[in-house]
């Protein structure tokens, strides 16, 4: 069995509870950075600025939604943002202003946080 090396870039995608929008986010980011031959490189991770969905799984809306899009739905266990994250992830992508500012609150520096529609030139709204 071969040992995978550590990526070189650590992405953490951050939603409310971490059981709908950042586990699907986290799913199809790591999806389009595999089919761009950078999986090996880009580790994408998702938690939450709430603890109330800590250790449940994806919601089944979200599974459902996922797999109608040909995306596979992974184990997933929710759990909440922590400062330690600062020194795992070098980018977090908050899904509305509100995560940016519970990020914030727990300490991630400011030059690590960015909005998920920041990088959509086509978004038509800055909350996802």
């Amino acid at each position: 069995m071969s040992v995978l090396p550590d990526p070189e870039y650590r992405v953490l995608v951050v939603c409310t509870g971490n059981i709908c929008r950042s586990p699907m986010a986290e799913v199809v980011l790591a999806e389009r950075f595999d089919d761009a031959g950078l999986s090996q490189r880009i580790r994408v991770d998702s938690a939450g600025i709430s603890d109330e969905e800590h250790g449940n799984p994806i919601d089944p809306r979200a599974q459902r939604e996922l797999r109608e899009r040909g995306y596979p739905v992974p184990h997933h266990t929710a759990r909440q943002v922590r400062v330690e994250d600062a020194e795992r992830y070098d980018l977090f992508l908050a899904m509305t202003g509100q995560h940016v500012r519970g990020l914030r609150r727990v300490g991630i520096p400011e030059e690590q946080i960015r909005l998920y529609t920041s990088y959509g030139p086509t978004a038509t709204s800055a909350d996802v």
